[in-house]
């Protein structure tokens, strides 16, 4: 299971950096031990083009 968690700093837009940025914290379901940190922006992107590509294919 996991918790993604999203910040949204308008005023980076300013200074050249993203105005959102995300992570996920992923836990084991069977015993809630932590497993995994993701870098959210990275895996939207990744989902966004597997759900592109899957629309495609159907």
């Amino acid at each position: 299971m996991g918790v993604k968690v999203v910040t949204f700093f308008p005023g980076n837009a300013a200074r050249g950096k993203s105005t959102i940025s995300a992570g996920m914290l992923v836990f084991d379901r069977a015993d809630g031990q932590f497993t995994a940190a993701l870098d959210g922006d990275a895996l939207t992107a990744r989902r966004t083009a597997a759900a592109s590509a899957w629309r495609r294919i159907i």
